[in-house]
């Protein structure tokens, strides 16, 4: 069965896991899984798969070793636990922050702010994808001009150059390969070079509607809505989880061939501090 790192909810990984169970051991029933948790109600599980239940602290701590679960596992199983729980948006928020940290933990390496010369030119972390998706035989003209728009030849060799002086490529058997899968800088990293960076990737998407017109290559989508400050954290945090969950599906992506930028905004169209007309 999938990983509980894949869910998000923790009733349907437990009815998912005595799915599994049962598919292996057909004499697996959720009383087995109450005599393992030390749980004397044989209909509790089922209660609470259908909603009708909620873990306790001391239950969930029971059903994690009854399920087998890694201490990494656990503490996922544990903040999902809360975060379905959770009757308040703050709380939503909280729990939700600490499941992306715990799924963020393992193959990504954080950018510390001496390595920040890579959001200089917009076109190193275009380079530290292409540079290992296709082999471009050190042809620094060749590599520059498989991006869009074309850097030239000498800006290609100095941001290869840059790349493996900072640490995100390095050479193996006589190719680049990249350190780590996934870059972060971590939450509210507030940095000119990445303000900068942010906003020539603004522009290049801008000028792709104008390089590729509307074609399948491009995906755009807009929305407007009414919300409140609280409401707009919630929304910060689930676009960091969906950006983790499409950077996981990246990875595994085996046949990669082409480089994508997203881009994720979200702003204001009206003032706060405006309340209206003063009533007389």
């Amino acid at each position: 069965m999938e990983k509980i790192f894949k869910y998000t909810d923790y009733r349907e990984f437990i009815r998912d896991y005595y799915l599994y169970m049962k598919s292996v051991k057909p004499a697996f029933t959720y009383r087995t899984l109450s005599a393992l948790a030390g749980i004397n109600s044989s209909g509790f599980y089922p209660l609470v798969v259908q909603g009708k239940r909620n873990l306790t602290d001391s239950v969930i701590a029971k059903t994690s070793s009854a399920m087998g679960l890694s201490p990494q596992e656990s503490q996922y199983f544990t903040c999902l636990v809360k975060f379905n729980q959770a009757r308040s948006l703050g709380k939503k928020n909280e729990y939700f922050e600490k499941l992306i940290e715990i799924m963020n933990r393992k193959d990504v390496q954080f950018i510390k702010e001496s390595q920040f010369d890579i959001f200089s030119e917009w076109y190193h972390s275009a380079i530290r994808e292409l540079a290992v998706c296709r082999d471009f035989e050190g042809d620094y003209r060749k590599l520059g001009q498989m991006l869009r728009p074309e850097i030239t030849a000498k800006q290609a060799r100095q941001s290869i150059e840059l790349l493996l002086k900072l640490g995100f490529l390095k050479e193996e058997n006589g190719k680049l390969i990249q350190t780590s899968p996934v870059l972060t800088t971590g939450q509210d990293i507030k940095s000119h070079q990445i303000l900068n960076y942010q906003v020539q990737m603004l522009k290049l998407a801008l000028e792709a509607f104008d390089r590729f017109g509307p074609n399948e290559l491009l995906s755009n989508s807009s929305t407007t809505f009414r919300i409140s400050r609280e409401t707009f954290e919630l929304f910060k945090s689930k676009n960091r989880a969906h950006r983790q969950e499409l950077l996981k599906i990246a990875e595994q992506d085996s046949s990669a061939d082409q480089v994508y930028q997203l881009n994720i905004n979200m702003f204001p169209l009206s003032n706060p501090k405006y309340k209206g007309p003063a009533d007389e």
